[in-house]
């Protein structure tokens, strides 16, 4: 069975995330910041008329802002652990998709490149590299999600 892996770019690092859990991927674009926005995101861009809040995924992960530059994309998903609306997460490039087979994907370690294992979902083997592919749908936590769910209307 095959599994379509988006590839994209943070600070420098091949990662990746499952296809499905992509709606779309638009041009980064200067967000404005209302007040009331959790500040744990970095803005609103409007898409097709719908307001999406995103998140510098380097500044999440690594604690350094993304620089916008013109392979700067922002790859909206479709829900977020209980927040129901799109959100759109800035990374620095968006590669490709992937088709991994099963044999390709392995089990996270449970703390891997400093991250929490609920943000990787699996290790995609690829050219000797093995790349964390992201559940961009566990990003917000619990709390976060509710703080978004009554900042946002």
């Amino acid at each position: 069975m095959k599994n379509s892996i988006l590839l994209f770019k943070l600070n420098n690092m091949l990662c990746g995330v499952c296809a499905n859990e992509v709606e779309r991927i638009v041009k980064y674009q200067s967000g404005i910041k209302p007040e009331d926005l959790p500040g744990f995101f970095d803005g609103i861009v409007e898409e097709r008329g719908i307001s999406i809040p995103f998140i510098d995924l380097n500044k999440r992960f690594f604690g350094i802002s993304t620089e916008p530059a013109k392979k700067t994309k922002i790859i909206i998903c479709k829900e977020n652990n209980g927040y129901k609306g799109n959100i759109g997460y800035m990374v620095d490039d968006v590669l490709h998709l992937h088709q991994a087979s099963e044999y390709d994907m392995e089990k996270p370690a449970e703390n891997i490149i400093g991250h929490s294992s609920r943000y990787v979902k699996s290790i995609l083997k690829k050219d000797g590299f093995a790349i964390p592919v992201y559940s961009l749908s566990s990003i917000l936590s619990d709390e976060e999600a509710l703080q978004l769910t009554g900042s946002i209307a």
